[in-house]
């Protein structure tokens, strides 16, 4: 960037610095200032604060400071061997035949559709069949008249 160019954007970073600090004063005197002179005194607060903030601004300069580095030597980086590769053991293999894991998510173990099938309604007909439906409906039936 040219130094014309520093200098055209520098003032445009001067206008908006000011201009926020005296948006948030005129603000401030709005809110809290006496009502008799909202509107007019805000805007006086707003361009005196604006007028200082941008001459203080102007004042202090956009030219950076030129700081002097240390004298450093550059060293040299060693390259570091390649790693070993990462050979992870199959720990499912070791598990004995009583293992829940093993057994979960083996896909020999997993049931088909026929059998879950044939399970459920195994299931429904065991519990059509059984006396303890019975049971149920009889203490209904007894809960029901001992009631009236």
């Amino acid at each position: 960037m040219s130094k014309t160019q520093q200098d055209n954007a520098g003032w445009l970073f001067d206008l908006g610095g000011a201009s926020a600090l005296s948006g948030a004063a005129g603000f401030a005197f709005f809110t809290l200032g006496p009502p008799d002179l909202l509107p007019f005194g805000a805007a006086v607060a707003a361009s005196l604060t604006f007028l200082a903030a941008y001459l203080l601004l102007k004042r202090i300069g956009d030219d950076p400071t030129d700081l002097p580095l240390s004298e450093f030597a550059p060293t040299e980086i060693e390259v570091q061997p390649e790693p070993e590769a990462l050979l992870l053991d199959d720990i499912l293999a070791s598990m004995g035949p009583n293992s829940r894991v093993v057994r979960l998510f083996a896909p020999n173990q997993m049931p088909t559709a026929g059998q879950l099938k044939q399970r459920i309604d195994q299931h429904i007909g065991d519990a059509r069949d059984s006396d303890a439906a019975d049971a149920l409906h009889q203490a209904l039936a007894d809960i029901r008249r001992s009631l009236r």
